[in-house]
């Protein structure tokens, strides 16, 4: 099976790929996963064998009975979310210019090695419910059982979406949140929202006093989501200007902050709400709970991981820009070196530029045991003799999992990785190998969002149910059957896409 990503640095890959295939292996019991991450020309996708990874997936959901084993899991991926994110701010404040080299290799080693950590725990996160759907097919199969035993008012679909949305507010709702409580800020001070309605507020040009609160406000809501669009890879670090120019939009729509702020308590409460009263209507058991509560928790989780990587690869900017001025190399070209070759090269080994290039062109990362192997030219066909490509002619339907309820009919635009965002207008149906926070701006966009790859817990649905946008995962080839410009309908309650024209 295959995931596509948008552009991503060969860095990161390596991280999750010994994480999967080695340092892993103990918490599951997990047999051997080979892991090839194929680059090519600014995008990548990962590519495993699907018996090895059904095995893991099983080997995890077994582990998963103990509700022990979970408690571990949830704990250490927090934990070591947490410390990848101090050690990553840490970074950002960091000038290197002082280290030596034997203190800068050090400083990348620990942020490998924090990064390894926390893949470690996602990894079995992700297990459950990646290509298999396990987590989810359980599920679903509850449910199915439950409605049919207590003739429930509610859809499989409808159920499902409630049980799983987590209570815990990701980093982009949190952001949502600061963002309305800047936009208050300025509604309720007239000048203030004078001024920037005029589009004259400039931070940078403002006299000392102006609107000091304001000021100190919007400066650390900049210092901490900046990197909300770096992804894996940049370049975009989200500024001052950037975050004005949305408050300028919003007042100029008029909408209360306040008001906002309020319908999201009210919707937080309601969710609360409405899961207890499923709990009871459904007459679900304590072991169906569990279950529902491993999803629910697994779908925050997710979430956690990804905005610490995204964080940890915006602040490591300034280690791995440090590291490419020694070395007379760009930025990407570290990031696409062994450990192994970065650490001689700071020790005085010669590296070709060369062959950097060529991985950044096009290249194979192989790991197996984790132990690592970059592969270039003619060896890269040798290692994909393992994929098998399911054909996708004249497909005019397909089914996958409902992971947010409705339904939608619209133009299919095929989004992976952000260039391709442009092409999105407002109630298009967005197709996409596996969507990431990078593709959140488009997917805001979307009447519907339907996937190739992901269950219940992945990055696609958990979003969609923030946004309450119909959303289908886990079809396979969605992208490979409908091509930009079709016109399909989507029924998110049953799982369906189907081609229209």
């Amino acid at each position: 099976m295959s995931e596509e990503y948008g552009v991503s640095p060969l860095m990161h890959c390596s991280a999750y790929a010994v994480a999967a295939t080695r340092e892993c292996l103990p918490l599951i019991n997990g047999r051997k996963l080979t892991w090839v991450g194929v680059f090519e020309k600014g995008g990548w996708k990962v590519i495993l064998e699907s018996g090895e990874w059904q095995a893991q997936a099983k080997e995890a959901l077994a582990k998963l009975e103990d509700p022990a084993f979970f408690k571990s899991i949830d704990e250490g991926q927090r934990r070591s979310a947490k410390e990848f994110e101090d050690y990553s701010l840490f970074l950002k404040r960091e000038d290197f210019s002082s280290y030596s080299n034997a203190a800068l290799y050090a400083a990348f080693d620990k942020l490998f090695s924090l990064n390894v950590e926390l893949n470690v725990f996602g990894h079995v996160v992700n297990l459950p419910d990646f290509e298999s759907n396990y987590l989810s097919d359980r599920l679903t199969a509850i449910l199915d059982a439950k409605l049919l035993e207590t003739g429930a008012s509610t859809t499989v679909a409808q159920a499902f979406n409630t049980l799983v949305t987590p209570n815990e507010k990701s980093l982009m709702q949190k952001q949502d949140e600061d963002f309305l409580l800047l936009l208050r800020m300025a509604q309720e001070n007239d000048g203030l929202q004078k001024t920037l309605s005029q589009d004259a507020y400039d931070h940078a040009q403002a006299k000392p006093g102006s609107f000091p609160e304001f000021q100190n406000a919007l400066q650390a809501h900049v210092e901490k989501y900046d990197w909300m669009q770096f992804h894996y890879d940049g370049p975009v670090i989200l500024d001052e200007a950037y975050f004005l120019g949305l408050l300028k939009s919003e007042l100029k729509q008029g909408d209360s902050a306040s008001a906002k702020l309020s319908e999201l308590k009210r919707k937080e409460k309601e969710l609360k709400e409405n899961q207890e009263r499923l709990v009871l209507q459904l007459r679900l058991g304590e072991k169906e709970v569990y279950w529902f509560g491993v999803a629910k928790t697994f779908s925050f989780l997710k979430g956690l991981r990804k905005d610490a990587v995204f964080l940890s690869a915006r602040c490591a900017e300034r280690l791995y820009g440090e590291m490419g001025r020694r070395l007379g190399l760009s930025v990407r070209q570290v990031k696409h070196m062994t450990r192994a070759e970065l650490k001689g090269s700071l020790q005085g080994a010669s590296v070709s530029k060369a062959l950097l290039d060529t991985r950044i062109d096009s290249c194979v990362l192989l790991t197996e045991n984790g132990v690592e192997q970059i592969l270039v030219g003619k060896k890269i066909g040798e290692s994909l003799a393992l994929v098998e490509e399911k054909s996708a002619v004249g497909v005019n339907e397909l089914k996958g999992t409902p992971a947010c309820p409705g339904f939608a009919r619209g133009v299919v635009k095929l989004v992976a990785k952000s260039e391709d965002m442009a092409k999105m207008n407002q109630g298009d149906i967005l197709i996409s190998p596996a969507t990431n926070p990078n593709l959140v701006p488009a997917m805001k966009k979307a009447a519907a969002i339907v996937t190739n790859e992901g269950g219940i817990t992945c990055h696609a649905a958990i979003v969609s149910r923030e946004l309450g946008i119909p959303c289908v995962v886990g079809t396979k080839i969605v992208t490979r059957a409908f091509k930009d410009g079709d016109v399909v309908e989507v029924d998110a309650n049953k799982g369906l896409i189907r081609r229209v024209s």
